[in-house]
């Protein structure tokens, strides 16, 4: 498994905000580097881990390493974020995800929603939150049998009524109704000059308004 960073914070996004947790970030964006599937990269140009979108320059580890290096912080609650951790081998997702729930560790996974997750590992993983991409469409959306424990979380863009038509799009898709949009941003800055737009826009539409509590408290900061 080729891993970014792994550090030790709160949630900052989704259902769980607030909630301590230790995240291990993966290498390694399919919208990036899947050019035979997408045609050419499709990466988001707001994305706040532009630094994981590749798989150079970063640690190869096996899941029982891994795993390891995650006990160092006592963890209840594990979050595989990237990039998109789906990329990841799937032998050894189910690997990892298994070792994790051994010590009976929660297990979350923050995926954009185009790659479908192996039937293991829809048993085995605690919560998916899934953040499907406006600029993709929903052609490239992709799940399976799961419709519980998941939530879908969207960011905020100024045309309103292209990704309202989206969301619901993705509500049909996936049965999920527990929608979240968010901020676009990658600053505290940016954080609050669109927050009461997204608030008038979720209260229009009956969505929740999420957080970026790490952007907030950390100011973008990497690691955090």
């Amino acid at each position: 498994m080729r891993v970014v960073e792994i550090f030790d914070s709160v949630q900052g996004e989704g259902r769980f905000v607030g909630h301590p947790a230790v995240f291990v970030r993966f290498a390694g964006c399919n919208l990036y580097l899947d050019v035979k599937r997408f045609g050419s990269p499709r990466v988001c140009e707001w994305c706040d881990s532009k630094y994981s979108w590749d798989d150079k320059g970063v640690e190869a580890i096996s899941p029982k390493s891994l795993v390891t290096a995650v006990l160092q912080y006592k963890p209840k609650m594990v979050v595989l974020t990237g990039g998109e951790p789906l990329y990841q081998p799937e032998d050894e997702l189910v690997d990892l995800v298994t070792r994790l729930k051994r010590e009976r560790i929660q297990v979350h996974v923050e995926t954009n929603g185009t790659i479908r997750p192996p039937l293991t590992l829809d048993l085995l993983v605690d919560h998916f939150e899934i953040s499907p991409k406006l600029h993709l469409g929903v052609e490239y959306l992709q799940w399976g049998t799961r419709s519980y424990d998941m939530a879908l979380k969207f960011v905020y863009g100024e045309d309103e009524e292209k990704l309202a038509q989206f969301v619901s799009q993705c509500v049909d898709f996936y049965k999920c109704t527990e929608v979240r949009v968010m901020p676009r941003c990658k600053n505290r800055k940016e954080f609050l000059e669109l927050a009461s737009k997204v608030v008038t826009f979720c209260k229009r539409h009956g969505y929740i308004f999420g957080c970026r509590e790490h952007i907030v408290i950390w100011d973008g900061a990497r690691g955090k």
